[in-house]
Parts: structure tokens; sequence; C-alpha cells
């Protein structure tokens, strides 16, 4: 009966022990040093679990727009499960995604690099909400992908918008005070009057 098993040496390597039975009656054992290959799939299960645990969306996407991967954060901002993912593309949750003009933009992006804009997705209940999103041209092996790392902005957009509108308020007050008054930093320097 064939047999397979590792062993760790004092020195850290990780062997491979495989044996085999020979027709004449003996048996074949074979020690391969696997110690780089347990190494990259330590780093691989690290690297998926990292990307897995981050609070913002993984997508990568293929030539034709369809989505290759995501992580948990996407699926739970997004609603979607991964099988349901899968049969996505782009222009199905992000508004500025035009599936006419997918070719040009997969050419844009293999060319150019590094891209952040924000814009609009949708969840899978129609929930519009503002994302930024990075993203950039990879090739592993003998793929391609566009790799887009979004991030809800919701809150930082409400309080922009609470800040634009205090300012404005601020603005009109004072424009329209019929008393004189200013406003003086702690370092006794004039910062503001009307």
């Amino acid at each position: 009966e064939s047999h397979r098993f590792e062993r760790t040496r004092p020195d850290g390597t990780i062997i491979e022990v495989a044996g085999n039975p020979m027709p004449n009656g003996g048996f074949a054992t074979t020690y391969t040093d696997i110690t780089e290959r347990k190494r990259a799939e330590e780093a691989l299960r690290l690297t998926q679990h990292s990307i897995d645990q981050a609070d913002v969306a993984f997508i990568w996407h293929d030539e034709s727009g369809f989505v290759r991967f995501v992580n948990n954060a996407a699926c739970r901002l997004y609603g979607y499960s991964r099988e349901e993912f899968f049969r996505l593309r782009a222009a199905d949750f992000s508004e500025s995604a035009d599936l006419e003009n997918w070719a040009e933009h997969w050419k844009l992006m293999k060319e150019g690099g590094l891209r952040i804009n924000e814009t609009i997705h949708k969840t899978k209940g129609n929930r519009r909400f503002p994302v930024e999103c990075t993203v950039t041209f990879v090739r592993f092996e003998n793929a391609e992908y566009i790799c887009a790392i979004c991030e809800d902005i919701t809150i930082r957009k409400r309080a922009e918008e609470a800040l634009r509108t205090s300012e404005e308020r601020f603005r009109d007050f004072a424009e329209s005070a019929s008393d004189w008054f200013w406003e003086m930093g702690s370092d006794l320097v004039f910062t503001y009057g009307s």
C-alpha cells in the first residue's frame, strides 16, 4: 500500500516522504524537499486571509468585464454571494462601467497603470452608494485582470456635505450681520472679520 507524509527536519526544512510498492515485492521511497512549496502555500493562505478580512471590497474583472474574484467585504457590501458575483459584469453594479466601451477601458488600464476615481455603485437590492475605487491592471501567470479596490465613502460624503452646509450658513450669517465681528486665532492673528 502506498503512503505519503511530511516530516520537518530540525533545521526547518520540510520533507515529503512517499512510498510505493514495487512489482517485485520491494518498496520504493522518495524524499522530496517541499520547504519552498510549503512557504509559498502559507504566504498564499496569509494573503487570501488578509484580503478576505479587509474592510474594502476587492473586485477583479476579466477582459470581458466579468467578475473573476471578490473578497468577503465585497459580498457584504454589495449583498451578492461569490457565486452570484461571478455571473455579473462591472456594469451590473457600477454606474461608470459601460460595456460598450469596456474594450477601450481595458486598453487604457493596460497602458496606464493605476487610476483612482469616485463613482456610484449599487447593491443587489439596488441601493446606490458612493465609492472611491483604486483600479489597476494585473497580470498573473497567463491571465490579465483589472483589479478594483472599492471603499464605500457614504460617511465621508455626508461629512463633506455637512461641512459645506455649515460654511454656507456661516458665510450667509457673516455677510448679513449688522454688527461688526471678527475671529482671532490662538496666536492673536485675525483670521476672519466682517
